[in-house]
């Protein structure tokens, strides 16, 4: 179900998997060849947020106890408090993680289970414990489907059906395993073809199946050569003939077949990818430390290098001399977009493998977005608040703490989308993180600090507009804001700044604006003087006329 069919029809009781497709919800369920497992939640957190979503109509206590009897019968009880772990850093050993992962779709009974490569990796004796469980599948009434390659003679006889794939696809046996060994000895003409198994030991060698297949021909020289003696088409055909010779048609129903699945409404859903996105992140201590010490301990070292002193034979920081502040603001936002960067860019690339599995479920894709960027906004709060009560208490910049805050949690929380973007695009954690430079150096280049806008290239600006791609720049307009807000709204600036931003108004009036007006004055007189230019000089008079009726809108007729 995850791939519509190119050509053909998959059907379950006659009921085509994508035209009934609610009928079918839940029928189906999927044990990859990968661990599909949350490495940070245990055992039982993994089987208890599966069960969550997907019984609806069971309380807490009903489901846990669905998850105690799940794990019980796969023996995993005794384990269920043990946290996953990683490939490289296992708790639980890899027998146990299998039957995990099957238990995670077990617990909710699919009525067909796929399985791929279930004993890959495994002990002989794990192997052999995971095969005896999908055998007790089967006698409950469960159609199981497992890939498998180079089973051994123990496994191979497990299994009540085999299906015999050759190159391209061709189906060359379908039965029972015993008969398959005899099936091809046959049609190789061997010695002791009708036997399948040793009479000694009552091994079946599969390996001889595939020798037999894959059998080359011989040259005139009696070298084997790269043409094989039966082709795929060959024997596809010699199957098919044998088949239909002894073919009978199966009963057949109409009804779907039965399913528990009662997927959670929206929130509910929600909830549940919130809680266990808390948990995972809670539960793997390292990363959780460090999440919350790497914040005050970058304020800590931003705000001690720019505390400057100007007095060098003094001791006493004065904050109005520090001349670092803009520098320090500006360092603070790139730190917060850094931070928000981080902790998201991985986010949805790590659960890629299990949205896939949960793929099954038909689970709301916008609540699980909505609950991760929940989480990474409680994430980038705390990371904010941390650094300017840390910095800003270095530093000495009072009654500000919400304006700081403010401002880098919004950078913060736009680089958390940056980051969930970056995540759902590429497919590589090595890829992610090269791209994390190509999006922050722009931000710092274009917003402000570093470079005067009117001294970039030609090409991306001009002297009298701030170019369009810094306008789309969060480091921009949350510098612009912090650094506004910083000099016009702290408690000693704010008695001054009207009074302030009067000086500097008639100071532009009086540097630039008035010697402007007369030289547009004294070009009329040339122009009337020597070349009688009346449009010229009506042009100018115009300007002047325009700016003195705007003067005496401003101050009044008896100041003008």
């Amino acid at each position: 179900g995850m791939y519509r069919p190119a050509t053909g029809h998959i059907r379950i009781n006659k009921l085509d998997l994508w035209e009934h497709a609610g009928e079918l919800n839940g029928v189906a369920g999927f044990v990859p060849q990968d661990d599909l497992l949350i490495e940070e939640l245990t055992v039982f957190e993994n089987l208890w947020y599966n069960a969550k979503f997907c019984f609806r109509q069971l309380s807490n206590k009903e489901i846990e106890q669905k998850v105690n009897d799940t794990l019980t019968s796969l023996g995993l009880l005794e384990k269920k408090d043990l946290r996953v772990g990683s490939i490289m850093n296992k708790t639980i050993s890899g027998g146990q993680r299998k039957r995990l992962n099957i238990a995670l779709e077990l617990i909710r009974e699919p009525a067909i289970l796929y399985l791929d490569e279930p004993t890959s990796g495994l002990a002989s004796r794990d192997s052999e414990n995971v095969m005896d469980l999908l055998r007790e599948l089967t006698l409950k009434g469960k159609l199981v489907f497992v890939v498998i390659h180079q089973p051994s003679s123990e496994l191979f006889k497990m299994f009540d059906q085999v299906v015999i794939l050759d190159q391209g696809g061709h189906m060359v046996y379908y039965g029972n395993p015993v008969e398959a060994a005899i099936h091809f000895r046959r049609a190789d003409n061997q010695v002791n073809a009708g036997v399948g198994e040793c009479p000694v030991c009552g091994n079946v060698n599969p390996e001889q199946i595939f020798n037999i297949l894959e059998a080359r021909q011989v040259d005139e020289y009696g070298n084997y050569s790269d043409q094989r003696k039966v082709s795929p088409n060959t024997w596809e055909e010699l199957y098919r003939k044998e088949l239909h010779q002894q073919e009978q048609q199966p009963q057949e129903s109409y009804a779907p077949p039965p399913t528990s699945l009662q997927v959670p409404g929206w929130l509910r859903q929600m909830n549940n990818y919130l809680k266990r996105d808390l948990r995972s992140k809670i539960n793997n201590r390292q990363q959780l430390l460090m999440t919350l010490l790497v914040s005050p301990l970058l304020a800590f070292i931003l705000a001690y290098i720019v505390r400057y002193i100007v007095d060098p034979t003094s001791s006493t920081y004065i904050f109005r001399e520090n001349e670092n502040i803009p520098i320090y603001i500006f360092m603070a936002l790139i730190v917060a977009l850094f931070l928000g960067l981080i902790v998201s860019a991985e986010e949805i690339f790590r659960d890629r493998k299990i949205l896939k599995r949960e793929k099954f479920l038909h689970l709301s894709r916008s609540s699980y977005l909505l609950a991760k960027i929940k989480v990474l906004v409680l994430i980038s709060a705390i990371q904010s608040i941390a650094f300017v009560l840390v910095a800003n208490a270095i530093l000495e910049i009072r009654e500000m703490t919400f304006a700081y805050w403010l401002a880098l949690f919004s950078t913060a929380v736009c680089a958390n989308m940056i980051g969930l973007l970056i995540s759902s695009a590429f497919n590589s954690a090595i890829t992610i993180y090269i791209v994390i430079p190509l999006v922050m150096i722009p931000m710092m280049i274009l917003s402000g600090a570093m470079f005067s806008f009117d001294k970039l290239n030609r090409n991306i600006t001009s002297i009298d507009k701030v170019p369009l791609v810094a306008e789309l720049m969060p480091t921009k307009w949350s510098y612009e804001a912090l650094m506004v807000n910083q000099f016009k709204d702290n408690p000693f600036e704010e008695n001054f700044f009207d009074m302030e931003k009067r000086i500097s108004y008639y100071n532009f009036k009086s540097a630039y604006l008035v010697p402007a007006l007369e030289e547009r004055l004294n070009d009329c007189r040339y122009e009337f003087r020597e070349t009688g230019g009346i449009q010229e000089q009506e042009a100018a008079l115009l300007v002047l006329k325009n700016e003195l009726i705007k003067a005496q809108g401003a101050v009044g007729d008896h100041h003008l």
